[in-house]
């Protein structure tokens, strides 16, 4: 016979309860105080985190507030003083002239080419970190037989207003850390230059923080750091036959004056006009 069905009890404890999910379907592990499922659906319909996480993520975010503090403060405090900074270049009152092309700021080097030079405009750019002028200057010398020479003069001022331009000035004027092959001896380095021939460049002491001169029987420079200032010079001279018709040559066939023109005797004036340009750039 089949009896009636035996009641089963809902309370815990009690004889006939059942160990297992929860109302819900939610295990007994998985309830936090409150009776609503760790990660379970709570009331409502929404999810609800453990306390537990919610108090890590709280701690983490002040962790990390404090942390974007700190580096706001230390970034503040190495701006105001200063750390990392390198500060400019002295440039010692030196600025760009409009007239410095002129023949009368190139003496003594225009009294020696007799007369001076054909005017030219300089090209001139300023800039927040560079200001740059150079100019590209002829002189001319003819002779009653039909033959001028011509003598090229370049000027160029760079002011750097910014950043030393030691490093730079070195590596674009000095003597090159390894010579060429075959032009090493015992008078020091060379660098092949201008119309394939040997050019010797040295320091030249006493102008400037730092000076060389550049020397070649065809070609004259000089170049002159002094602060964030660099002044450069240099001088050519070619023959140039001006008549109509061939130049004249000699029994060989080689015209009577060779295109280049020895300039070594106009050194010193080259010196003493640098000298005289960075005066002129000096208030």
């Amino acid at each position: 016979m089949i009896g009636e069905p035996e009641e089963v009890s809902e309370e815990p404890g009690r004889p006939g309860a059942v160990d297992g999910p929860a109302a819900g379907g939610a295990p007994a592990d998985d309830l936090i105080e409150g009776g609503a499922p760790a990660d379970g659906p709570a009331a409502g319909g929404g999810r609800q985190e453990a306390p537990v996480r919610v108090a890590r993520r709280r701690v983490w975010a002040g962790v990390l507030t404090g942390v974007v503090a700190a580096s706001a403060v230390w970034a503040a405090v190495l701006r105001g003083s200063g750390w990392g900074q390198v500060a400019p270049p002295d440039l010692h009152g030196y600025r760009l002239v409009d007239d410095l092309c002129s023949s009368l700021h190139l003496e003594p080097l225009s009294d020696a080419l007799n007369g001076g030079f054909e005017y030219n405009v300089p090209v001139v750019r300023r800039g927040p970190t560079v200001d740059h002028m150079t100019c590209a200057l002829t002189a001319r010398s003819a002779s009653a037989d039909g033959w001028e020479t011509v003598y090229r003069v370049t000027v160029s001022v760079d002011l750097h207003k910014k950043t030393d331009p030691r490093t730079e000035f070195t590596d674009l004027y000095g003597p090159p850390a390894q010579p060429p092959p075959g032009l090493d001896d015992d008078s020091g380095p060379y660098l092949q230059y201008l119309y394939t021939h040997e050019t010797r460049v040295r320091a030249y002491p006493g102008l400037g923080d730092l000076a060389y001169q550049t020397l070649s029987p065809y070609h004259q420079g000089m170049s002159v750091l002094r602060g964030g200032a660099v002044v450069t010079m240099t001088l050519d001279a070619t023959n140039v036959w001006t008549l109509s018709g061939d130049p004249p040559t000699d029994r060989n066939g080689a015209p009577e004056r060779p295109a280049r023109v020895t300039t070594i005797a106009l050194r010193p004036a080259l010196i003493r006009t640098v000298r005289h340009v960075m005066t002129v750039l000096s208030p």
